[in-house]
C-alpha cells in the first residue's frame, strides 16, 4: 500500500499526540522521523533501528519492561513503540535498555529514567489496540503478531495431550512476569481502575503441569496466586492478621469451586477486594500516628465485636485521648468506623457468597440481625436483601 509521506506524517503526529504513543519512521537503519510524543523515548528508538534488520511486521519486548511493534511500509519500517508495560526500578530499566542496544549510565541514565518515569505506562491490551489502530488506518489491516502473539484461547483446554514447546513456555514465562510485576504494582498502591484494565487485557497462560486435571491444575494454580495478591496487599498497608483470613476466606472458595470459569470470577474478585482495601488505606491518611493504628486494628478486626475502649487499649492509648482525636482526623467517631467497616465487608459478602442474612451478621459480630440490617441501610441507603437483588440483576 502506498502512502503520501504527507499524509502518514500528519496522521503519526496526530494519533501519537492524542494517544501519548510515541511512532517512528526507520529507514536504512536510521530515525527519519520522530512523532510527537516520542522524543523521551528516542535514544532507544535510535538503538532499535540500528538494530533492525527485518522488513517483516513483528511484536518485541525488552526485559519484560519495553514494548514495540514493527510496521513496514514501502520506504521504511514504521517503529510503534517502544512503551512500558508497567512502572520500573532502575535495574529492570536498566535491563531492557540493554536488550533494546542502548549503554548509558551515570547521569545520562538517570535522565533518560527520569524521562521514562514521566510517561503513563499501558497494559498488553492497550498497547494491541493502539497497534491495531495504527495498522489498519495505514495499510487496511489489523496488526500481524505473528509467532510472537499471546494465545487468545486457553491453552489446556483443548490440547491437553500436547506438550508445550520449549519457545511457547520461555515467552510466557517473559509475559508472566512482566504481569505478576505489574499486578503487584497495582494492587500494592491501590490504583483499582488500573487493575480493572489489567484484568480486561487478560489471556489463559501455559503454567505447566500441575495435575492431572485442568481444573485441579487451575486450584494449584490459584493458591500461589492469593498468595502474591495477598503479599502485595500488605507491602500496600493491609494488616498482615487481615490479610491471612482473607486468604483464607479465598482458598476456601476457590477449593469448592466448581468450573475454570467460577475459579477467574473468584480471581477476579480476590484481586479487586485486596486493591479497594489498600486503596481504602491509602486514601484515609492520617496526621496522628495513633488515629492511624486504631484505623488498621479496627479493619483487621472487623469480624469481633469492638468497642472504643478495646481499640484504645488495644494500641496502648487512653479511651478519652483516642475518641476526640479520632473524630477530629477521621470525621466520625470510633463507633461510626467500626460500623462501616463491617458494612464495606457485608458487601463482598453479600455479592460473593450465599451465606444468609443471620449468617453474615453474626460473622460481622452484630448484635442481631435487626441491628445489621438497620445499620447496613443508614450507611447504604437500602437493606442487605435490596443490595444483593441489585448485585445479582447488573451481573446477569
Amino acid at each position: 500500500m502506498s502512502l503520501e509521506w504527507s499524509f502518514l506524517l500528519e496522521y503519526c503526529d496526530t494519533f501519537s499526540e492524542v494517544a501519548q504513543f510515541p511512532i517512528y519512521f526507520i529507514n536504512n537503519k536510521k530515525l527519519l522521523y520522530i512523532a510527537h510524543a516520542g522524543e523521551d523515548f528516542a535514544p532507544v528508538a535510535k538503538a532499535l533501528a540500528q538494530a533492525q534488520n527485518e522488513t517483516t511486521a513483528r511484536f518485541a519486548m525488552q526485559n519484560g519492561l519495553l514494548m514495540e511493534y514493527y510496521l513496514p511500509l514501502e520506504d521504511g519500517t514504521l517503529l510503534l513503540g517502544p512503551v512500558a508495560i508497567m512502572p520500573a526500578d532502575n535495574d529492570t530499566l536498566m535491563g531492557a535498555l540493554e536488550q533494546a542496544g542502548l549503554l548509558i549510565q551515570g547521569e545520562e541514565f538517570r535522565e533518560f529514567a527520569d524521562r521514562f518515569r514521566r510517561h503513563r505506562t499501558m497494559t498488553m491490551n492497550a498497547f494491541w489496540v493502539a497497534v491495531d489502530c495504527v495498522c489498519l488506518a495505514l495499510t487496511g489491516q489489523r496488526a500481524d503478531w505473528g509467532a510472537e502473539q499471546l494465545p487468545t484461547e486457553p491453552i489446556l483446554s483443548d490440547r491437553q495431550d500436547e506438550p508445550l514447546t520449549e519457545e511457547t513456555e520461555v515467552e510466557w514465562a517473559r509475559y508472566n512476569r512482566a504481569y505478576v510485576e505489574q499486578m503487584q504494582y497495582i494492587i500494592r498502591n491501590g490504583l483499582v481502575r488500573d487493575l480493572e484494565e489489567l484484568i480486561a487485557s487478560e489471556h489463559p497462560a501455559p503454567y505447566g503441569d500441575m495435575a492431572f486435571d485442568t481444573l485441579r491444575h487451575y486450584k494449584n494454580s490459584m493458591m500461589v496466586h492469593i498468595y502474591i495478591v495477598r503479599c502485595a496487599a500488605c507491602e500496600g498497608g493491609l494488616s498482615e492478621e487481615l490479610a491471612v483470613r482473607l486468604s483464607e476466606h479465598y482458598s476456601q472458595r476457590c477449593e469448592v469451586a466448581a468450573s475454570i470459569e467460577e475459579l477467574i470470577r473468584i480471581s477476579q474478585q480476590l484481586r479487586m477486594d485486596f486493591c479497594k482495601r489498600v486503596q481504602h488505606l491509602q486514601k484515609v491518611p492520617s496526621r496522628d500516628l495513633n488515629v492511624g493504628k486504631a484505623m488498621r486494628y479496627i479493619d483487621s478486626h472487623y469480624m469481633e465485636p469492638l468497642t472504643a475502649k478495646q481499640v484504645a487499649e488495644a494500641i496502648g492509648v487512653s479511651y478519652s485521648y483516642l475518641c476526640s482525636h479520632f473524630k477530629a482526623e477521621a470525621g466520625m467517631s470510633i463507633v461510626e468506623y467500626n460500623q462501616r467497616a463491617k458494612v464495606q465487608n457485608a458487601r463482598r459478602l453479600l455479592e460473593m457468597s450465599d451465606y444468609s442474612l443471620g449468617e453474615i451478621a453474626s460473622y460481622l459480630s452484630f448484635s442481631s440481625q435487626s441491628y445489621f440490617q438497620t445499620i447496613f441501610k443508614k450507611i447504604e441507603g437500602v437493606t442487605p436483601k435490596q443490595y444483593r437483588e441489585n448485585t445479582f440483576r447488573e451481573s446477569h
